[in-house]
C-alpha cells in the first residue's frame, strides 16, 4: 500500500462489511495507521452465449466434393414439405462437417445509470483531441484536450 490514504469509513453496526480492525500508531507523526478487511460481493454479472460458425475458413473443394455426395437424389414422389425438409437436413449437416457451431460465453457488463449519450460523444472527441496532440505536440492541440477532458469529468461529477 504505497500512497493512499483513506480518511473515513462509515459503517452500520449491524453490517458485517468491515472486520478485523486494527490501529498501529505511526513513530513518525500523530496519525495512526488503520487496518482492516472488507468483505463485500461484487454483483454478478450477466454472460450471453452465442453460438456461431466461421464461414471464412470454408474449403471451397471439399465442400464442393461433398455437396453432391451427402445431399443425393431428392425423392421428387413426395410432398414440397417433406421435400424442404430433406434438403434442409442435408445442407445442415454438410454445414455442420465443414463450419461447426462453436459457443462463445461472453460477459455483458451493466449499463450504467449515470452513462448517457452525451458523456460517450464528448469521450469520443477528448480521445480524438489526446490522439491529435500526441501526434502533433502542439500547444494549441494540448489545450483542447485538456479542455476537452475537463469538460467530460465535469459531466461525469454531474450525472453522479
Amino acid at each position: 500500500m504505497k500512497g493512499h490514504m483513506l480518511v473515513l469509513v462509515i459503517t452500520r453496526s449491524s453490517s458485517a462489511i468491515v472486520s478485523l480492525t486494527t490501529a498501529y500508531p505511526s513513530s513518525i507523526s500523530d496519525h495512526y495507521s488503520v487496518v482492516f478487511r472488507l468483505s463485500s460481493a461484487s454483483p454478478v454479472s450477466a454472460r450471453a452465449v452465442k453460438q456461431l460458425r466461421d464461414f471464412r475458413g470454408l474449403d471451397f473443394v471439399r465442400l464442393e466434393t461433398d455437396l453432391p455426395s451427402r445431399h443425393g437424389s431428392v425423392d421428387t414422389t413426395l410432398d414440397v414439405n417433406t421435400m424442404v425438409g430433406q434438403c434442409e437436413h442435408a445442407v445442415l449437416s454438410i454445414i455442420d462437417l465443414h463450419a461447426p457451431v462453436t459457443v462463445r460465453i461472453k460477459a455483458c457488463r451493466r449499463k450504467e445509470p449515470w452513462y448517457n449519450d452525451d458523456i460517450h460523444e464528448a469521450r469520443a472527441l477528448r480521445f480524438a483531441n489526446e490522439k491529435r496532440c500526441r501526434s502533433k505536440k502542439l500547444e494549441v492541440h494540448r489545450q483542447m484536450y485538456v479542455a476537452q477532458r475537463t469538460a467530460v469529468n465535469n459531466m461525469i461529477k454531474r450525472a453522479h
